[in-house]
């Protein structure tokens, strides 16, 4: 569980393909919960298998609760992402397309700290 101080809805926190969590921004939360929970379980492995399931509390959007990120199965349609192995293992997959993009990109410090406002990495 993450908290957010501003407003989260659910569409932020579903996806359809493990890729999108890296090359969409709007993904980023999902990315980041995902993240949380494969830290959680590479520490804790005795947990896996236990129904472990992802989500925000957004402040400004206190009265739906837990947001749970999910699989969008089509349009219409979404499933809670119950985290397992196999979630774990896709997750791992785009979590090293990203180290791998920052490790082939060097990072250039810009002269004017305004243009970072907004970034989608700042």
């Amino acid at each position: 569980i993450d908290y957010k101080t501003g407003s989260v809805e659910q569409g932020e926190l579903s996806f359809t393909e493990f890729n999108e969590l890296i090359d969409d921004p709007k993904k980023s939360k999902v990315f980041q919960l995902l993240m949380y929970s494969y830290l959680y379980l590479k520490n804790y492995p005795q947990h896996m298998g236990s129904n472990i399931i992802a989500g925000n509390f957004s402040f400004k959007n206190l009265k739906s609760g837990l947001l749970k990120v999910s699989h969008k199965i089509n349009r219409k349609e979404s499933k809670i992402l119950i985290i397992d192995q196999n979630i774990l293992n896709n997750f791992e997959v785009q979590l090293k397309t990203v180290l791998s993009r920052i490790n082939k990109n060097p990072f250039a410090k810009i002269p004017h700290i305004k243009n970072c406002e907004w970034c989608d990495y700042k």
